[in-house]
This record gives structure tokens, sequence and C-alpha cells, in this order.
């Protein structure tokens, strides 16, 4: 699911990129527009935009490194997951500064402690609606609602660190007696996700912008299961993929108005 959406999400992105700066090419205006657009309340936005959107996402770790303490694993920091990511939009000319795009971003997370080691992936992407608000000359604030899908992977591993044999791999994996001191598995979540940010966003250039903004994401109707293949009863609603988050980015198009 989550390599296919991500796939879609970017092409998409990129299109609605390239169409919105091709269609503001073919735009031409006359020196009346050009009189009036220096007010704020008459600027209309123009063109579209494509970039690199890291992140940090704060999520709630305190319930699942209680299950991490039990099992002897380290610990989460509360200091946010870095996740990487990008997103493009482009303007709809017959809605005064409304926006349409996509974005994606993954993050991972480990620990390790005692030959014990845990791995938390998140990703998520989706489509978004945005209003742009220019404040002052190549300076905006925009308001963006974004709905989509996403995953949660745990990864849990203890080993006992010693050299494996390969043939010992097929012959121990026929013997349904064998047992040794070697653990893996994985616990898949996949859900919904929505995301309301507040952007800051500047112009540097007519090509060349920049952001910072904050929001929050949200996450329902979450699936989780064991190996891919058993489903999960009795999951803890605390342990999730939802979270404040603080965006950062750089953009490449045009930032007409």
């Amino acid at each position: 699911m989550k390599y296919r959406f991500f796939f879609f999400t970017i092409i998409f992105s990129l299109l609605l990129t390239i169409l919105s700066v091709a269609q503001n090419d073919s735009i031409t205006t006359d020196d009346n527009f050009f009189d009036v657009r220096d007010k704020p309340s008459h600027r209309f936005k123009l063109g579209g935009a494509g970039g690199f959107t890291p992140r940090y996402l704060f999520l709630n770790t305190k319930d699942l490194n209680i299950f991490l303490a039990k099992g002897k694993a380290g610990q989460l920091s509360n200091k946010g997951i870095l996740m990487y990511g990008g997103e493009g939009y482009g303007y709809i000319m017959f809605l005064k500064n409304i926006r349409m795009g996509g974005m994606g971003a993954s993050g991972t997370v480990t620990t390790e402690n005692l030959l014990r080691e845990f791995q938390l992936d998140i990703s998520y992407g989706g489509f978004f609606v945005g209003y742009v608000q220019p404040i002052a000359p190549r300076f905006d604030i925009a308001l963006d609602v974004t709905l989509g899908g996403g995953e949660m992977n745990l990864r849990l591993w203890r080993t006992n660190n010693s050299k494996v044999v390969w043939d010992d791999i097929w012959t121990h994996f026929g013997d349904s007696l064998y047992s040794e001191n070697k653990y893996s598995q994985q616990i898949d979540g996949e859900f919904y996700t929505y995301q309301i940010s507040l952007n800051i966003e500047y112009a540097i250039l007519e090509w060349l912008g920049m952001r910072v903004g904050a929001g929050y994401v949200g996450m329902t109707s979450p699936e989780w299961k064991l190996d891919a293949k058993n489903k999960i009863v009795g999951f803890p609603s605390s342990i999730s993929g939802k979270g404040i988050s603080l965006n950062f980015g750089i953009f490449a198009g045009f930032f007409g108005d």
C-alpha cells in the first residue's frame, strides 16, 4: 500500500505542478492587474511548485515505552521523529488563492539494548486543498487540509550475535522441534490520516521559495497485523501515528501573483 500510494501521490503532484506553471506561462495580463496586485486583498496567486519538505513528528511514546521496558528493549525519545518527504501543488485559476496538491513523508527511529533491537517506521501521504492569504509582497500565510493514508511498522529483533550458516537456516526452518534464542517479529498498521497545517511561506526568488509551519496529524480506523498475516486484537489505541508536526520546506516553481 505504502509505495503504491506514494507513487501515485508524487506523480499527481508533479503533473499538477507542471500544468500550473505551464498555465501561468500562457496567461497574459495588462497593466491594470499589476496596479492593484500590491494590495494583499487584491492579489491573486498563480502558478505552482514542488519541493523537499522534511518535518518532525512528535508522537506520544509513553505507553509504547512501557511495553519496550517489559521486553527489556531501549526506550524511545520524546524529541520527535525526523521524517523526509516531498510536496507539489498548483493553484486553481477559477478559485482565488486556492491550491491543490499532494504530499508524502516517512521516517524511522531505532533503539538497541541487551541484544534487543526495536525499530519504528512511519509513513503517510495524501492529497490536500489549501487557502493562501498574501500579506505582503513575496510573503504568504497558508492553511492546508490533507486527507490520505499511511502505515506504521513496529519491528522487534532478539539475537545472540553469532554467525549464521546458510544451510542451517533451512535445516532449522523444517525442524518443528528446533528452538533458539533468536526472535524476529513485525507489527504492521495501516490507517487513514488527516492533517491540518498552518504555514508561513516566502518567495526568495520568482522561482524559489521556502516554508516553515506547524500542524496536527490525525489517524483513524487503524488495522494491525502480526507479520502481515494475523490480525491483532486489543492493540492499545494510545500507540498510533498521530501527533503535532513541525515542517520545513524549500520549493522550486513559479510563485507569481
